[in-house]
């Protein structure tokens, strides 16, 4: 399968130097580190719902999806194209557990819970669903219940200017699971509307097997988006203000 994402440019000139007001700030002393970092990272995606001027970060509440297309093959054999899609509920009511903080490395491993995911888009698409014939152009929705995502990032630390900073060196991003996904797609097989309305119901009884066709171009979205903002804030911001020792 190919997955082509975009998403409107992530990379600016910033001359920021602190972070987003109303970040959490945790001390590397805190004997309850992992917790203050859990708490941490709901606050800042929560700050950052709107976007932040002064690191040029975008809104990630509804996000913005300029493109993306999957071609997949399999049971699922189609050619599917999302323009304008927006993404809502990222910030919303998420849960959040620290696998494992390193003091020292800055390694982190995190498993996280999105509740609700609402999705708008314009789609094309074409190509078969078990040997179905599906072919339609215009609006869709679709509701992600109880996502969960694991996340791992290492860090490189290096000096400018007589400071240290942080440097993504490794992410992984893995879209382990949701509960249920529903669905609906406007205009299938044009003004048939019967039988786009029959389609519709095959998909929602099927939305397992298409998650997982279609979870490949999610997980590049949120490893976009991810590391998108991790390289704005850690490139601008010193190590000593993101972790400050005391």
């Amino acid at each position: 399968m190919k997955t082509t994402v975009i998403i409107l440019s992530m990379i600016v000139a910033i001359t920021a130097e602190n972070l987003p007001n109303g970040f959490k700030v945790c001390k590397l002393s805190d004997p309850d580190i992992e917790k203050c970092i859990s708490e941490a990272f709901k606050i800042a995606l929560n700050v950052l719902a709107n976007g932040d001027s002064a690191l040029k970060i975008l809104p990630i509440d509804p996000l913005a999806i300029d493109y993306m297309r999957i071609n997949s093959s399999g049971p699922v054999s189609v050619t599917q194209e999302y323009r304008n899609m927006k993404i809502y509920g990222m910030t919303k009511n998420m849960q959040v557990f620290i696998k494992s903080f390193d003091v020292n490395t800055f390694a982190i491993n995190i498993v996280a819970v999105f509740p609700q995911l609402n999705v708008t888009s314009d789609y094309e698409m074409n190509g078969r669903i078990l040997l179905l014939p599906i072919q339609g152009k215009g609006k869709c929705r679709a509701t992600y219940y109880n996502m969960t995502v694991t996340f791992d990032v290492e860090y490189d630390k290096y000096e400018r200017d007589g400071e240290t900073y942080l440097k993504i060196k490794k992410f992984i991003f893995h879209i382990n699971d949701i509960n249920d996904l529903k669905g609906y797609f406007e205009n299938l097989f044009g003004k048939d509307y019967s039988l786009g309305e029959e389609m519709n119901r095959l998909l929602n009884e099927n939305s397992k097997m298409i998650f997982n066709e279609i979870k490949p171009a999610l997980e590049e979205v949120f490893k976009q988006v991810i590391t998108g903002i991790g390289v704005k804030i850690y490139s601008n911001v010193p190590l000593k203000k993101i972790y400050p020792p005391e």
